[in-house]
């Protein structure tokens, strides 16, 4: 590490007792200088600088965090991300994350539980995509991802507006509600003065992001740009025919009103546009988006106990697309879908603390707007349609205005022993679609951690989680009017984590979610990255019962040497639907799934290494046989499986001063062994008349490779 440091404030004769050995150098150094009223701020990677501890008013609003004095979560995961506050040291820092491209919702990869494919949008424990809450600055965000029509491949918050990150795999607290799968919160960065401004441009994007804080004023500000480059992001889909147009921009304003109180206002915007097509020629769609939000949160301390956040937020949307698809004797047809959406809402959240006691109170209520209309014309080949079991002719038309008003309300109660520590929570949820009577949900959930001794915590939960459909989520597709039931899921969990000290954790867990009611969805049996899945023959819709996920996971992080860093995670998992009493895998099952990483951190260089693999995932067989209908034979949906998936992604990064500030060049290697991982098969018209189609196989994430710099000046944080 390089430390500079003043004579005057460190004079040779300065002394002060060793803390000892129970932490590593860089910890024994900030205790050691905060004994005499001194710190380290940190100027750049391993670089510090010695400046006087900042004294802090014990009134102030404190940093928007959980009021806990430990994690009685077991299924939480932090991410720490670029803010002046994050810990340097972790392991899991978004820019440590090879093959994430310093995309926040990527890196999540990166922990045991979650099945990523060439999308951003993560599958955690089994759980639809659609199934996770995402909130950014305490605001619930509709759908933060790039090319939604292409597999939502480009998550759309830009990791310099990543202070950190909160992922709850299981077991959430009830504070977090209309999600019945997991959740991931991100929290903006905070500054206590200077300014940070950062410049960046790669094969994959250019970018603009300033953040800083005045010296006169009681304000903070942060702000983000960021646009794609080239038509990489395609690269995924083996779509060379392309022009992506790729925006998003983040704009936060905090105001110290006093030393109890600050308001918060905030805007996000995504921006889309996408002409794509497959190299063929016979499949070309166009899409836009157009997701805006806007917020305004207010923040006061009451006497020692108390904290409160009240926001009143805005979300509203628009997205188009439309495509076509030329396939003799396999398809043809054409589709065109248009949706608005429109949401405001005003929550008001509570915590307290005093001692051993805690509580948490919050309420919220919204009401949103929905309208789409879909046209779908689509013709098969009457072999096709016989062996998929659809209609030849497969048109469709109509439109939809759904709205509704919800409401909710949560109260939790925690006591600390010492050595046990209990949560008890309840939740209500509330809705009313206009049409048809309301309806209601309780959500009680219970939580504990007791720890045997300094090392070794053993912790576990149970509770009812519930998701109502969002009109947001209707399925044009089907011109759906109605409301699905209420989605019903109850989480087990039981867990053991032992600290080894100098840096090693570790922790087991065995989970459990069942879903007694689940919402139809409609997925491709064959090929799961098609351009326009709803014009494929081999969409189906998947109606389930009831449905399953349970597995145990195992991870591990370590600090293996003062610069090097590993972590390790292993998960035994199995995800299953009940249709009609029989068990279907879900398509992103992987009963065995591996991932592990190093991380090691010079003065100037940074080098990072992660390997993933898990067994194929299920995919349904299908085979070209000239005594099937239309020369097509199909088997059971996911009986059979790909090959086991295996990606190695390397990251490096070296800085040097540059033009005032730092220049930081870096190569980001994607599946760098060129690793053939079969995820597809496309049905492909024959090549002459009465012959049979052909089945084209194809793999995703080719080796990628991303090359560029940033360009940063900043001041003393």
């Amino acid at each position: 590490f390089q430390i500079l440091y003043s004579s005057d404030l460190v004079p040779p004769d300065l002394s002060a007792p060793d803390p000892g050995n129970t932490a590593n150098p860089l910890q024994r150094a900030t205790e050691i200088l905060a004994l005499k009223g001194l710190e380290l701020r940190p100027l750049g990677p391993n670089r510090f600088l010695v400046v006087r501890l900042e004294q802090v008013q014990p009134a102030a609003v404190q940093p928007d965090t959980e009021l806990e004095q430990i994690n009685i979560f077991g299924s939480r995961y932090a991410l720490l991300g670029r803010g002046p506050d994050a810990k340097l040291l972790d392991s899991t820092e978004i820019q440590n994350v090879p093959g994430a491209h310093a995309d926040p919702l990527r890196s999540l990869r990166s922990l045991p539980g979650v099945a990523a494919t060439v999308s951003a949008r993560p599958y955690i424990r089994g759980s639809l995509s659609t199934d996770v809450l995402i909130r950014y600055d305490g605001v619930t965000l509709l759908d933060p991802f790039h090319l939604k029509n292409l597999q939502s491949t480009y998550g759309a918050i830009d990791s310099f507006a990543v202070g950190s990150m909160d992922v709850y795999s299981s077991g959430y607290p009830v504070r977090y509600g209309t999600r019945s799968g997991g959740v991931i919160d991100i929290s903006p960065p905070s500054r206590s003065r200077g300014y940070d401004v950062e410049l960046t441009a790669s094969r994959l994007s250019t970018g603009a992001a300033i953040s800083g804080r005045s010296d006169t004023l009681p304000i903070e500000w942060l702000g983000t740009l960021r646009r794609n480059t080239t038509d990489l992001v395609l690269a995924p889909f083996d779509a060379p025919q392309g022009t992506p147009r790729v925006l998003d921009a983040t704009g936060l304003l905090r105001w110290i009103v006093n030393d109890r109180s600050e308001l918060h206002a905030g805007w996000l915007l995504l921006n889309d546009r996408v002409d794509a097509g497959d190299e063929d020629g016979d499949e070309s769609a166009q899409a836009q988006y157009r997701d805006q939000y806007y917020w305004l949160a207010y923040r006061l301390r009451v006497g020692d106990h108390w904290e409160s956040r009240s926001t009143v937020s805005l979300t509203d949307a628009d997205r188009s697309r439309a495509g076509s698809i030329a396939r003799p004797f396999i398809a043809t047809g054409q589709v065109a879908e248009n949706r608005s959406y429109n949401k405001v809402e005003l929550a008001s959240d509570w915590k307290y603390e005093a001692g051993v006691w805690s509580a948490a109170l919050g309420t919220a209520v919204a009401t949103t707007d929905s309208k789409y209309g879909y046209a779908r014309s689509l013709s098969l080949d009457p072999g096709i349609a016989m062996a998929f079991s659809r209609p030849q002719s497969d048109d469709l038309a109509g439109s939809g205005a759904p709205n509704a008003a919800t409401y909710s309300a949560y109260g939790s109660l925690r006591h600390i022993w010492p050595a046990l520590a209990v949560e008890l929570g309840l939740r209500l949820d509330g809705q009313d679609y206009g049409a048809g009577p309301a309806s209601r949900q309780w959500g009680p959930r219970a939580n504990l951690r007791y720890d045997l001794n300094k090392r070794w915590g053993f912790y576990g939960s149970i509770g009812r989680f519930t998701q109502a459909q969002a009109v947001q989520d209707w399925r044009a597709d089907e011109v759906q009017q109605r409301p699905d039931p209420v989605q019903n899921a109850v989480h087990t969990v039981a867990g053991l984590a032992y600290d080894a000290g100098e840096g090693t954790r570790w922790s087991l867990e065995l989970y459990r979610k069942r879903w007694t009611r689940v919402s139809p969805y409609f997925e491709s049996q064959l090929n799961p990255l098609a351009v326009l899945p709803d014009l494929s023959p081999d969409r189906a819709r998947v109606a389930p019962d009831s449905s399953e996920a349970s597995g145990i996971e195992f991870s591990v992080r370590s600090r293996l040497t003062e610069r090097l860093q590993g972590w390790a995670g292993a998960t035994v998992a199995r995800v299953a639907d009940d249709l009609g009493g029989t068990d279907q895998r879900r398509s992103w099952d992987q009963p065995l799934a591996l991932n592990a990483g190093l991380a090691w951190n010079g003065a100037r260089t940074q080098v990072s290494l992660m390997a993933g693999w898990h067994t194929g995932w299920p995919h349904t067989p299908v085979v070209v046989a000239g005594a099937a209908p239309g020369g097509v034979s199909i088997g059971l949906r996911n009986a059979e499986r790909w090959s086991d998936f295996l990606s190695v992604d390397v990251r490096g990064s070296w800085m040097r001063p540059a033009l005032g500030g730092e220049l930081t060049a870096f190569v980001e290697l994607t599946n760098a062994t060129n690793q053939h991982n079969v995820c597809c098969a496309t049905l492909l018209s024959p090549e002459g008349s009465g012959q049979d189609p052909q089945i084209a196989i194809s793999s995703w994430m080719p080796i990628l490779l991303n090359l560029g710099f940033t360009l940063r000046w900043r001041s003393e944080q």
